[in-house]
């Protein structure tokens, strides 16, 4: 159901001057253009060890690069341009105070997923904000939104909780007059939270500023009951025991919505698949039973050029053509690929239903 192209990557590692990587890209239709947002890797990051899985630097500096195609997709040239990076600050929505992400380990700013939102475009990214990096993703965080009418003026806001709980993975989307928020949470250390794996959530709010505005306290109870908001749990082998919410599309029978999984044993293996959501709740409804693109391509499982064995990450995806669906994802923490289904309905109706 799945082919990629031909041409993959269609963005290499190590062809921009002053960056080595370029990776997880989120997309979106711009007046009649394609706009894609690629994290890149400054090159000036210092290597510190080598595991059988990744390559560890200090000072991984991630900024986000625009790119635009103005054929639909086929060809892609970088404006020169960044919708965020380093000398970015951030406004905390609650308290109004300013922030300057930090730069432990392989953490910064992190997998721009490109939204839509009347006419506003928001990229929701990771920022680090604080803590070091401790080796277990405890490091402090919050998901930002890049917000922009034009792609030359900015506003930059951190949201959510203010505790690190695997918040990332986030999407923004309207929903029957509402704002639709996702996050991907994981379980509390204490046991707690009636979660067992890492999964996907949605809660709504009446307006972006609610969602910017909301106190610590509605992010604490949000917390303490998240397993009323999961709409998204791994269930399936190619899924392991953790999931992570990607690009949504709108389809007839409801929202597709694709997602990565990890399994762990398989030498901690990104596979991706995807969700068929109720169109009214956003609760799934189906799921690919299989994964729909594992890491087996060079750029993918890093036989060649690449920063993490293993990856293939969604995060962007649109309608190139009526039924035709282009998913973008990163490849081995290195590359940009694409991949297309040519039949979103036959998609659809060969998902599994739960």
């Amino acid at each position: 159901m799945l082919r990629r192209d031909e041409n993959n990557p269609i963005l290499e590692r190590d062809t921009l001057a002053g960056y080595d990587t370029l990776f997880n890209p989120g997309v979106c239709d711009v007046d009649g253009k394609v706009y894609m947002i690629v994290r890149a890797t400054r090159d000036d990051r210092k290597l510190m060890a080598v595991t059988d899985r990744a390559y560890i630097y200090a000072n991984q500096i991630s900024d986000h690069l625009i790119f635009i195609s103005e054929d639909n997709g086929k060809n892609f040239d970088f404006t020169g341009y960044k919708m965020t990076g380093s000398s970015s600050t951030w406004i905390d929505g609650y308290t109004n105070e300013t922030y300057v992400p930090t730069y432990f380990g392989p953490f910064g700013t992190e997998d721009l997923r490109l939204c839509k939102v009347d006419d506003t475009y928001i990229g929701v990214v990771h920022v680090m904000t604080h803590t070091a990096y401790t080796g277990d993703h405890k490091a402090g965080g919050r998901v930002g939104l890049v917000m922009t009418k034009d792609f030359k003026h900015y506003k930059r806001v951190l949201i959510g909780s203010r505790r690190e709980e695997g918040d990332r993975d986030a999407w923004i989307m309207k929903h029957q007059g509402k704002i639709a928020y996702f996050t991907r949470i994981k379980p509390d250390a204490s046991g707690k939270r009636k979660i067992k794996y890492p999964s996907v959530q949605v809660v709504f709010f009446d307006t972006l500023e609610d969602l910017i505005k909301a106190p610590p306290s509605f992010w604490d109870d949000y917390l303490d009951n998240i397993h009323e908001y999961t709409i998204l749990e791994p269930t399936y082998a190619w899924e392991g025991s953790q999931i992570g919410g990607g690009p949504i599309l709108e389809h007839k029978e409801g929202y597709i919505m694709f997602y990565h999984g990890v399994v762990k044993e398989d030498n901690k293996a990104y596979n991706t698949g995807a969700a068929l959501l109720d169109k009214e709740t956003l609760r799934c409804i189906k799921k690919t039973k299989e994964a729909i693109l594992l890491p087996e391509k060079w750029y993918e499982t890093a036989s060649y050029a690449g920063d993490t064995k293993n990856i293939t990450f969604v995060n962007g995806a649109r309608y190139s053509e009526d039924n035709q669906i282009e998913i973008y994802y990163g490849a081995a923490d290195s590359h940009v690929a694409k991949a297309y289904i040519d039949d979103a309905d036959a998609f659809v109706d060969n998902m599994e239903t739960i």
